[in-house]
């Protein structure tokens, strides 16, 4: 069976059964393929570096001095306790690696067959240690925008419960409910 040490992480090619339900096509040669969504990022997104300059400048103007820039692709913006990760390459995969995945153990067969160092390390090496880092904390990662709005939704959506209620409105609830029970 064929191996490749990254990092000094040895890969081994392992034996693995496709359920019959899982899709067949040769787009699955390829990381980025989401099982979930059946979407292949064959490739970059267009402008990948212009994408990740136009999403700087739209928090940077949007949260100010509470915005932070961490690297390239990866922000904080701290009134939100958010941790932002861009994810607009076609190395960064949907899912994070799992080794129970029957699915991802084939996509990392056919990666080690075809000797796609790069792929693996970001996928099996870089991005679950990027996840695992960020278990607990509020994280969000982007893979694709379609212009401000959009951008600005998905942050919004990581807070849709915190937002829509708030310690005051969840204490008035809970006299609320305590009156009723109490008149019960």
């Amino acid at each position: 069976m064929k191996s490749l040490i990254i990092d000094g992480i040895e890969f081994k090619k392992k034996d693995v059964v496709l359920p019959v339900s899982a899709f067949k096509g040769n787009k699955h040669l390829y990381l980025g393929f989401d099982v979930t969504f059946f979407k292949n990022r064959f490739k970059d997104y267009d402008d990948v570096d212009d994408k990740e300059k136009k999403i700087k400048e739209i928090l940077s103007k949007k949260y100010g001095k509470n915005f932070k820039v961490l690297s390239s692709d990866s922000f904080y913006i701290k009134n939100l306790d958010l941790y932002i990760d861009l994810r607009l390459g076609y190395l960064h995969n949907f899912n994070a690696y799992n080794s129970a995945n029957k699915f991802h153990i084939d996509c990392l067969n056919k990666l080690i067959n075809n000797n796609e160092t790069d792929m693996i390390r970001q996928w099996c090496i870089i991005d679950v240690k990027k996840r695992e880092s960020m278990v607990g904390k509020n994280y969000l990662e982007i893979f694709n925008y379609d212009n401000e709005e959009d951008l600005l939704n998905q942050i919004a959506r990581v807070f849709s419960i915190k937002r829509a209620y708030s310690n005051k409105v969840l204490e008035g609830e809970l006299k609320t409910i305590n009156l009723i029970l109490v008149n019960e």
